[in-house]
Formats: C-alpha cells, structure tokens, sequence
C-alpha cells in the first residue's frame, strides 16, 4: 500500500478539481474497487479527506491496496484498514502548513 497527501504545494492542494472537491471540503469518503477497469496489476483505491489534529481539513488522502490474485477482502474490509490509517495520521498533523515543512 502506497499513501501519500495530494498536491504538489498548499497553492495546488487547494486548487479545486472533481471529485476530489467533494472529499476535501465536504468529508466525503470515495470507494474505488476499480471494477471493469484494464489494470495490470488489480488494486483497490479510496480517497478519503485528511483532517488536522484540530479536525480542519487540509487535503486528500489516497490510498491504493494490490489486490493480488485469490484475495478475498470486501470493499468494507478496505475501508476499516484506510480508515485506521487516516484516523492514525490525523493527531501527528498539527497544520495544513506543517505538511508542506522539510523533514528532518
């Protein structure tokens, strides 16, 4: 699984596209389980909205499970793990500017 916030800067994070709008300013959550798609590899993809510490909203979240041949897991059971994992990033954002800081 890959995760990462969208936007190449704060100016482009907020630049307003569809349906990605909907996630970041309305908390709508997207499900994706890419059916009918020509993947070469078979994934599963939500966007979800990524909140502040504070529960601002600051961006988008995607994340994009492979989904291997055989694999048995449910739209649902994607949405608990994706949920798990936003939920654990919300506290160790403390600012939509803190984002865009270098790492040390």
């Amino acid at each position: 699984m890959r995760a990462f916030t969208s936007g190449r800067s704060p100016s482009a994070s907020a630049t307003p596209m569809i349906p990605t709008t909907s996630v970041i300013t309305k908390g709508v959550t997207i499900v994706d389980p890419r059916w009918n798609k020509n993947d070469t590899v078979r994934k599963f993809v939500m966007m979800m909205p990524l909140r502040d510490a504070a529960g601002g909203h600051v961006g988008l979240l995607v994340l994009a499970y492979k989904r291997p041949q055989g694999d048995t897991r449910t739209e649902h059971d994607f949405f608990v793990a994706g949920s798990k994992l936003r939920d654990t990033l919300q506290p160790r954002i403390k600012t939509y500017a803190e984002l865009f800081q270098p790492t040390h």
